[in-house]
């Protein structure tokens, strides 16, 4: 069954897909292996770390800045936006897959 919302508040043992657009839910129930998820999810939040470190790095670069053309500037600064909130929703599954 699927069913799509914006208030979906996911159960304790749930897999989750972080895309840039959406968050996938999985309801599990026993079939999940906690450990497992949360190590997947450490991961995919180091992959994130690296990926606005470097966005940043890219935004704070002055050459960057001044020969990108805007449109370009402005994708990778939404990117980042992007791989931040990402990066927050991946800690709080873990976070809630660790209680």
């Amino acid at each position: 069954r699927l069913v799509i919302t914006n208030t979906y508040e996911p159960q304790e043992l749930t897999i989750s897909l972080i895309l840039p657009q959406a968050t996938i839910y999985l309801p599990m129930g026993s079939f999940v292996d906690v450990k497992a998820e949360i190590e997947r999810l450490q991961k995919e939040m180091s992959r994130l770390e690296n990926e606005i470190a470097r966005s940043t790095a890219m935004l704070s670069n002055p050459n960057f800045i001044q020969k990108a053309p805007e449109s370009k500037i402005q994708l990778e600064t939404q990117k980042k936006l992007d791989y931040e909130e990402a990066y927050q929703q991946t800690k709080d599954r873990i976070e809630a897959l660790s209680k």
